[in-house]
Parts: structure tokens; C-alpha cells; sequence
């Protein structure tokens, strides 16, 4: 699979992984598809949304820093990706689920968060799978006037994401700021 990939950080932040050819990044429990550094596939706006809906950069006193989207090709053997997409991704992720279950491994999972639970579902995979995709819903609160009146056009809009676990498979020199 090769796809146009977009990252969003602050400008200073993008120009350092360019310059340093590294990525580093927090290792959350609730990141939604395992730890990992995360594009967007072919969306350079929902990158830039992220970095300006993320309470960092809210609460930043006034000027907000500057917004730098990396964009670059990004590249994976279909034998490494786990594609949340489809129904064979689905049934791999499930059969691994039953396999955790089955070998009675102790995995705590959350009441409250999905996102945690899934993430250390995730982060349990085999290290053959480098890369993890999934398609995201989101309102995107369109306020035009008639908006509503139409065939839900513009009720949702889907996202999808990668999220890069093996950063072996990076190609930092075509990586890019937009």
C-alpha cells in the first residue's frame, strides 16, 4: 500500500523531525490504534484541525505557535499492515483477541475508555505488523443554512488514519512541511 500521509505539529517541532530524521512521541494509554506516530491519509486539513484542537495548543498564550503539517508518501507490504478496514483486518484483530483470551493473559481492561483498551490490544501485536489503519466519523458541524435540509451530505465526514508502529519503513527524505 502507498498513500500521501499528513502529520500535524507546530512548525518548530516539524522542522526539528526533518532535520534530526526522527520522530519521538508520548506513549498514552488511550492512543486509539496503539502507540505510534500518526498520519492522515490524503488530509492535510483534519492534520492542521488536530494541532488546533488539541488543548496545547488552545491554552498557548497569545501568538498560538505556528502550525506545521509534515506530509510525505508513505509505504507498507500488505503483510504488515493491519487494515481496521476490512473484513480481513477485522477477523486478524479478532482471532488475536481470542488468542489473548484463550492463553489466559492478564489484560485489564478499562470501564470507561475504549480507546485504552484498544490501544493495549494494539500494542500486543506481533512486531511483523508495522503499521495499523483505520477509518475515523466525525460531525463536522457544518453550519451552512440548507446543510441539513439535503441528503446528509454533510452529516459525517470520514477520516482515515495510520498509525506508523515500525518507523524502520519511514522515508524521511521525502518528507516535507506543507
Amino acid at each position: 500500500m502507498e498513500v500521501v500521509g499528513f502529520h500535524g505539529t507546530y512548525y518548530y517541532k516539524a522542522e526539528k523531525i526533518i532535520r534530526e530524521k526522527h520522530f519521538t512521541y508520548t506513549k498514552r494509554p488511550d492512543h486509539w490504534l496503539g502507540w505510534g506516530i500518526y498520519f492522515y491519509i490524503n488530509d492535510f486539513s483534519a492534520a492542521d484541525l488536530w494541532v488546533k484542537r488539541s488543548s496545547k495548543y488552545r491554552n498557548a498564550k497569545t501568538p498560538k505557535p505556528k502550525v506545521g503539517v509534515l506530509k510525505n508518501t508513505i509505504k507498507v507490504d500488505e503483510k504488515n499492515l493491519l487494515d481496521l478496514d476490512s473484513r480481513d483486518g477485522l477477523q486478524i484483530l479478532e482471532d488475536f483477541i481470542k488468542e489473548i483470551e484463550s492463553a489466559k493473559l492478564k489484560v485489564v481492561l478499562s470501564d470507561e475508555s475504549k480507546n485504552v483498551n484498544t490501544c493495549q490490544i494494539i500494542n500486543l501485536l506481533d512486531d511483523d505488523i508495522h503499521v495499523v489503519k483505520r477509518t475515523f466519523s466525525e460531525n463536522p458541524r457544518v453550519k451552512a443554512k440548507y446543510a441539513r435540509s439535503i441528503n446528509n451530505c454533510f452529516d459525517v465526514v470520514q477520516t482515515q488514519q495510520l498509525c506508523i508502529r515500525d518507523m524502520s519503513i519511514f522515508n524521511y527524505e521525502t518528507l516535507s512541511i506543507c
